[in-house]
C-alpha cells in the first residue's frame, strides 16, 4: 500500500469530530473551540488524549475547558483495559443508569483526563443533563500526598456521555471557593498540619480521614450554590452535533 493510501486509510478510521457549542455568557467570558489532533502515547504517567473538540473559556489557561472525545477514539488510543480509561468510560455508563444516590457511590467518582494522583475528594454531586446527552458534576480534588486542600486544589467538574454513547464530555473549572484557604498551610490547618508531621501514623491516618470527612461535609452544603449551579447552566446549553 502506498504512503498516500495508507494515510488515507488512517484519517478515514478515526471517528469523525462533531460539532460542538456552548454558552459561555454565564462565566462573562468567550468561549473558543477548536479541534485539536491526537497526542501519541508514550511512556510515562501522563493522560494523551485523542483527537477532540476542546473548548477554552477566556484566556487560555489549564483547568478552563471542556473537552468532547469520540468514546471509539478513547478505547483506539487506550485499547488495554489497565489503562484505566476503559473504566472511567464503563463507570460513568454504570453511574448514569443507575443515577445511584451520591452517599452509595463507593471508590473514586468517574473521571476525565486521566488523574495520576488519589481522588480525595468528591462533593456537591448532581445530575445534570443536556440536549441530547447527561452527565455528573461535583466538586473534585487530587492529592498525590497528604496535606489540607486550598482553594486552588478543588474544581468543579462535569462527567458526561451524550445519549448515545459516541461521546465522552469532561469540563473542568476552578471553583475559587472562599470557603477554603488561600494557603494549604494556613492557621486554620495548623492541627492538621501538625498531625501528618507528627511521626505518628494512626494519629496522622486518623486526623486527615476526619479533616477529609468534614471538607466533604462542608462543600456538600454547596451543591445548589449559585457559584456552582451557573456553571451547571453552561454544561446544560452544550449542543453536540
Amino acid at each position: 500500500m502506498s504512503s498516500l493510501l495508507l494515510l488515507t486509510a488512517l484519517v478515514a478510521a478515526q471517528p469523525s469530530l462533531p460539532r460542538v457549542t456552548v454558552d459561555a455568557r454565564p462565566l462573562v467570558v468567550t468561549a473558543t473551540v477548536r479541534e485539536l489532533p491526537a497526542r501519541p502515547v508514550e511512556e510515562g504517567p501522563e493522560f494523551y488524549p485523542p483527537r477532540r473538540v476542546r473548548v477554552t473559556f477566556g484566556p487560555q489557561q489549564d483547568w478552563r475547558e471542556l473537552n468532547v472525545y469520540p468514546v471509539a477514539a478513547l478505547l483506539a488510543q487506550y485499547p488495554d483495559s489497565r489503562d484505566r480509561v476503559r473504566g472511567q468510560i464503563d463507570a460513568l455508563k454504570g453511574l448514569l443508569r443507575q443515577r445511584a444516590a451520591p452517599n452509595a457511590v463507593r471508590g473514586e467518582w468517574p473521571f476525565l483526563p486521566l488523574a495520576f494522583a488519589a481522588q480525595v475528594l468528591a462533593a456537591s454531586v448532581r445530575y445534570v443533563d443536556f440536549d441530547g446527552g447527561r452527565g455528573v458534576r461535583y466538586l473534585v480534588a487530587y492529592r498525590q500526598d497528604a496535606a489540607p486542600l486550598s482553594r486552588d486544589d478543588v474544581y468543579y467538574t462535569f462527567q458526561g456521555l451524550t445519549n448515545d454513547g459516541r461521546h465522552y464530555v469532561s469540563f473542568v473549572y476552578p471553583a475559587s471557593l472562599a470557603e477554603l484557604p488561600k494557603d494549604a498551610f494556613a492557621p486554620a490547618n495548623k492541627s492538621v498540619m501538625d498531625a501528618l508531621a507528627s511521626g505518628d501514623a494512626q494519629r496522622a491516618k486518623t486526623t486527615w480521614e476526619a479533616y477529609l470527612s468534614r471538607m466533604k461535609r462542608q462543600l456538600d452544603g454547596l451543591t445548589n450554590d449559585a457559584r456552582l449551579t451557573r456553571l451547571d447552566t453552561v454544561v446544560k446549553s452544550l449542543l453536540i452535533r
